[in-house]
């Protein structure tokens, strides 16, 4: 298997109205790239595990209700808000977190820049381009265990919310950074199509 991740060139920047609202220091970035107007389910559960950030926030604000957090998720398009619109009521009442439903075109690198760590709560997939994307940024990679992922990527049982909350509070209290550089896979993509 050839993973599809190319490197990333130079981004533009998010636009001044998302940059403007990352206050907080720690921001915690989860995504979804869905094209179907309801979320996609597994066994009746979000493919993307929004179900499973959403309780992990609530069981980590709940013990540190003092902890400034702000979870930025991406959802391009809008797909999972309504869906999620009640769970995401309920975080209101911790006046310490700050919740960004992002639902406009986004720019992947450039979130990247913003964000203290990317969770991927996935209940399946294959070999994440944003997943080494985020390891070659240097951003932590908190992610489910659902298939086996890069070096580098911190792991949680899929689907157990209270494994992420714990691993967002270790990650919480050891930020420091390091780069996982991640090959290059053009070439080998390249050399096939060539081939063809």
């Amino acid at each position: 298997m050839i993973p599809a991740y190319l490197h990333a060139h130079d981004s533009n920047e998010l636009p001044a109205e998302l940059i403007s609202q990352f206050t907080e220091d720690i921001v915690l970035f989860a995504h979804c790239y869905q094209r179907k107007p309801d979320p996609i389910l597994i066994d009746g559960k979000d493919l993307y595990g929004f179900d499973v950030i959403l309780k992990a926030l609530d069981s980590i604000m709940l013990s540190q209700p003092d902890l400034n957090l702000l979870l930025f998720l991406a959802d391009p398009a809008d797909a999972m808000k309504e869906y999620y619109s009640s769970h995401l009521l309920a975080l209101t009442r911790f006046s310490k977190l700050k919740i960004i439903y992002w639902n406009k075109q986004l720019n992947f690198s450039s979130a990247l820049k913003h964000s203290t760590m990317l969770i991927r709560a996935t209940r399946s997939e294959g070999d994440a381009i944003s997943v080494r994307e985020a390891l070659q940024s240097g951003v932590p990679v908190l992610a489910s265990n659902c298939v086996q992922r890069p070096e580098g990527v911190i792991t949680f049982e899929t689907g157990d919310h209270e494994a992420l909350a714990a691993a967002i509070i270790k990650q919480i209290g050891s930020p420091a950074k390091k780069l996982f550089p991640q090959p290059d896979f053009a070439p080998e993509i390249f050399k096939i199509y060539n081939s063809i």
